[in-house]
């Protein structure tokens, strides 16, 4: 087993703690900056494999994720965050995700991690400056996110004020034309049809 490792980080030296992987025990390591290594041990061929660091893969969404045996097979991908979440502060509460404090998915340290709501998740991205819509100066018609022209919904979402009267101008012009409609046809005026 290799001892702790120190890291340095700025101008400061920080020791890396290690903590088994919950799941593969004897297997496999997670380390509080992130780090995956594997266990010295003999593999199912019979041949010695010494610890070692493992590579990280980035997932499509620009998640770490490694790939983790048991008795020869893979069982599927792994995400550090949530590796590291499961050994240093335990098992994922229900309805609860890993989160990122300055939600940059590389950054996989214990510190930038906890447990959290999916929601809390998302006002994150709002408050580090990385959820899309937040950044957006005008709706998607063009019309300007100014204090006058923005209504916030309950959601935490804000609406175009513009777009939002236009709504219920189409919405009572339909109902005022379909009800026409329907009186016209009932006085037999063939002429006004929909």
């Amino acid at each position: 087993m290799v001892g702790p490792r120190n890291l340095v980080r700025g101008a400061h030296m920080i020791e890396e703690r290690w903590l088994p992987v919950v799941g593969y025990e004897g297997l496999y390591e997670v380390s509080d900056q992130g780090r995956v290594r594997s266990m010295d041990r003999v593999d199912s061929c019979g041949r010695h494999r010494k610890t070692r660091v493992l590579k990280l893969n980035k997932n499509g969404s620009g998640h770490y994720q490694v790939r983790l045996y048991r008795n020869g097979r893979s069982e599927s991908y792994s995400y550090v965050h949530r590796l590291v979440l499961e050994a240093f502060v335990g098992p994922c509460p229900e309805g609860m995700v890993g989160c990122h404090l300055d939600d940059v998915k590389e950054h996989n340290m214990l510190e930038n991690l906890r447990w959290d709501t999916p929601s809390s998740n998302r006002f994150d991205a709002v408050r580090n400056g990385k959820d899309s819509n937040a950044n957006k100066t005008h709706c998607k018609y063009g019309h300007e996110f100014t204090p006058e022209n923005t209504r916030y919904c309950k959601n935490g979402g804000r609406a175009c004020r513009e777009c939002s009267k236009w709504k219920v101008r189409q919405a009572h012009a339909r109902s005022n034309t379909h009800g026409l409609c329907r009186r016209a046809q009932g006085q037999g005026l063939e002429a006004l049809v929909c």
